[in-house]
């Protein structure tokens, strides 16, 4: 018994504690090596362990800036405009108020297109993207949401990681 209450403590602040990430870190999501993709983290930020499993997606933090990197699997080519649609509800459900700007297109560093779009609300800002992989059978999805006072931070945070999108097995 006492080293069940000693280690609970202990196992709970290992899953719980962020880790952070080395800048230039590259993280693989998916569930395979064909249906994967690969991206690259800049500096300061920690990983939210007990958010994050890298088939189905990570949760990164870096100050109050949160940012959601997931897979999700696709019925069929040309949905990233309803995901995009179907994110900004969930968002306002969760966040009273939050808008979702006009999209615009998004191109990696590979060549491949997405698209982004600005989150806006009373004490969140941030910005959303979806990339679809070369096959149409899943796509990238990026959330990242911070304090107004952290839009220029959490922009940029986004503009990399998504620029920096690769996808193996379209090499």
């Amino acid at each position: 018994m006492a080293a069940l209450t000693a280690g609970w403590p202990l196992a709970s602040s290992l899953v719980h504690n962020p880790r952070p990430l080395a800048a230039g870190s590259r993280l693989t999501l998916g569930p395979n090596r064909l249906s994967a993709a690969r991206f690259t983290v800049g500096p300061g930020w920690s990983m939210l362990r007990a958010s994050s499993n890298p088939h189905q997606g990570y949760a990164l933090a870096r100050g109050p800036v949160r940012l959601s990197i997931r897979y999700v699997a696709l019925i069929s080519a040309g949905q990233e405009p309803q995901l995009l649609a179907g994110l900004h509800t969930v968002l306002r459900l969760s966040n009273p108020g939050v808008t979702l700007g006009q999209p615009r297109p998004v191109i990696t560093a590979q060549g491949r297109h997405g698209i982004t779009g600005v989150v806006s609300g009373r004490g969140v800002t941030g910005i959303v993207a979806i990339v679809p992989a070369p096959s149409r059978q899943f796509a990238i999805q990026v959330l990242v949401l911070g304090p107004p006072r952290d839009k220029l931070a959490s922009r940029g945070a986004e503009s990399r990681l998504v620029r920096s999108l690769l996808f193996p097995a379209a090499r």
